[in-house]
């Protein structure tokens, strides 16, 4: 991790696509849930989140504390962020302005198994909100967010370009990453992207849960859950979004139904993200 000046963190980021829907009517899908697993909780049941995750703004002693840290160099890259995202911003267009990252057939793979999303082009900008982060100012928990959610987004960036990311505070980014009240008390996170047979582009959530993360802060697991759920559900922003649930049917990829407990994506996670950028939707 290499430390960058305050003004490269917190720089705005101008959007690409300067007609974006109102907030409260952003036409986001949610993905299935990653669900508690069974030693944390209770047996997890299907659930669907019940409306898109309103946005948040930065305020009060939490959101200085949580800047401060970022101005001490603990979030990374964003001074490398050259432009804002890589969504398609015509979908007219699209085809011209896709980048096709190496070749197809790479096996073992799922990819036959969900229906794959896609963006445009890399790197992305993803958007770190911890306003509403539980416990977010007890001993070194915000560190420790920073730390965990930014590796956690890290992982599928697998060479060639695919899933090269930065990172800046607050929302204006490609993918925010957030916490909410709203998700039900057995599911970890969940990720709210474009409907399926369009190109992602600026506006993708993933909430993570609120209630299960007070609860694990405590935990020696604490910093491990938080990668793996937003690992877990960064594979779904960036290409696993539909066909059951965009899950993997292999029970040890990152991308199962109870995957949320590796911390790099597994071979078959990494021939089918390569799958999905090898080709146009």
């Amino acid at each position: 991790m290499h430390a960058v000046s305050a003004t490269a963190l917190l720089r705005p980021c101008k959007p690409r696509w300067p007609n974006q829907p109102p907030k409260d009517v952003m036409p986001l899908s949610p993905q299935a849930p990653s669900r508690l697993p069974a030693s944390m909780g209770s047996q997890a049941r299907h659930a669907r989140m019940p409306a898109p995750v309103s946005p948040h703004r930065t305020s009060g002693a939490a959101g200085r504390r949580w800047q401060d840290l970022a101005k001490r160099g603990l979030i990374a890259g964003a001074a490398a962020l050259a432009a804002c995202g890589g969504g398609a911003e015509k979908e007219s267009s699209a085809n011209a302005d896709v980048v096709i990252y190496g070749a197809c057939g790479n096996t073992p793979n799922y990819f036959s198994s969900i229906r794959h999303t896609r963006w445009a082009r890399f790197p992305l900008t993803i958007g770190i909100d911890l306003t509403n982060a539980p416990r977010l100012n007890e001993g070194r928990n915000a560190e420790i967010y920073l730390r965990a959610i930014q590796a956690g987004a890290r992982g599928w960036a697998i060479g060639g370009g695919i899933g090269e990311v930065g990172f800046v505070l607050g929302r204006e980014a490609d993918i925010v990453i957030e916490f909410s009240t709203a998700l039900p008390p057995n599911v970890l996170g969940q990720a709210f992207t474009w409907p399926l047979g369009q190109y992602q582009r600026k506006g993708v959530i993933v909430a993570l849960n609120w209630q299960s993360f007070s609860n694990l802060a405590t935990t020696v697991v604490f910093e491990s859950a938080v990668r793996q759920v937003v690992l877990h559900e960064i594979g779904h922003a960036l290409f696993a979004v539909g066909g059951n649930g965009g899950h993997s049917p292999f029970p040890d990829d990152v991308m199962s139904v109870g995957g949320n407990e590796y911390d790099l994506p597994r071979p078959r996670d990494i021939n089918t993200i390569r799958e999905a950028y090898c080709r146009r939707i």
